[in-house]
């Protein structure tokens, strides 16, 4: 499928950011529509709660409404809240504008690797880093310990059979059971399952192949799925689409709309652009199913799906 350059189209009209993240906004409904494209609310249920971040003025009353995934975006708006308690808010409307904070997803993808595995560091280190923090068992259990399951590093027998036990009792799969799954099916076996693959890492391959595999069964974390589905833009109505790469212009611009003109300190920092040459060496088949998973958030937000290697080369 073709993604229609959203951003070249409006980078040729005179107009100012925030018309800019308007525009993305109206293209999502528009597109919504062309596409038949239909979200029923809360379609994740209390298992995937909506992402919503709210940016509070001075005497804490909310000027926007941010959904975000968790990320290194989640934490710039946070601070750009804790910034925003500052400001006067000019807003005489109780009608808070809503935003959808979106990034390349490749570039999502790639960071999520470098946060959660250590960008293809072993094991053995991760644990060390973290066996001292509160959240080690939580993360080990949550990402290294599905992610040994999906690649089979480890026997598949007591996870399919908690599967098999999911299917039988007719509950909906989300990446909370998912968790809730391995750490039953292999609590006893934790231990000597570290010692034995201490020294084993994950390749970007094998990460995407852990993606695919936790949408394949319904386990989508909330890191990595796709924004259609997590901020569900066909079912709720957003405002402004902020692209991160573009975030310190384009917030900035966003800001002036519901507090007074002072200058404003935003601490959005832009996301750098997707290290593409990570996609260079991968099977065409796999970065196919990628391009697939997350093509609505390609088309709808206004990224291309094409990008040019270091060497020039135009990777399709």
């Amino acid at each position: 499928m073709e993604t229609v350059d959203v951003e070249n189209t409006w980078s040729t009209l005179n107009i100012s950011q925030t018309h800019i993240t308007r525009y993305r906004a109206q293209y999502v409904r528009q597109q919504c529509q062309v596409l038949s494209l239909i979200q029923r609310e809360g379609k994740g249920g209390d298992h995937m709660k909506l992402p919503i971040s709210s940016v509070k003025s001075l005497g804490t009353k909310k000027i926007l409404n941010v959904c975000v995934a968790p990320s290194r975006c989640q934490d710039s708006w946070r601070r750009l809240g804790r910034k925003a308690k500052s400001l006067i808010s000019l807003k005489t409307s109780t009608q808070i504008p809503s935003v959808v904070s979106v990034q390349h997803p490749l570039a999502r993808l790639a960071s999520c690797y470098r946060s959660k595995y250590m960008n293809g560091r072993p094991i053995s280190e991760f644990a060390s880093l973290q066996k001292a923090t509160k959240k080690w068992l939580e993360t080990w259990r949550a990402f290294w310990l599905p992610a040994l399951i999906s690649n089979n590093k480890i026997d598949y027998a007591p996870f399919n059979s908690s599967l098999q036990q999911l299917h039988k009792n007719q509950t909906k799969p989300s990446h909370t059971i998912l968790v809730n799954m391995v750490t039953e099916a292999y609590r006893d076996q934790e231990t000597d399952i570290l010692g034995r693959h201490g020294t084993k890492n994950f390749t970007f391959e094998e990460f995407l192949h852990h993606v695919l595999w936790t949408h394949d069964f319904g386990f989508q974390d909330p890191h990595w799925i796709s924004v259609y589905d997590l901020c569900e833009p066909c079912a709720r109505r957003y405002d402004h689409v902020v692209h991160m790469e573009a975030a310190r212009e384009e917030v900035r611009d966003l800001l002036h709309l519901v507090h007074s003109p002072s200058p404003v300190d935003v601490t959005l920092h832009p996301i750098k652009l997707p290290d593409f040459h990570m996609y260079l060496s991968l099977p065409k088949l796999l970065l196919d199913k990628i391009i697939q998973l997350y093509w609505l958030d390609f088309h709808l937000f206004g990224y291309s799906e094409q990008f040019i290697s270091e060497s020039g080369r135009r990777v399709e």
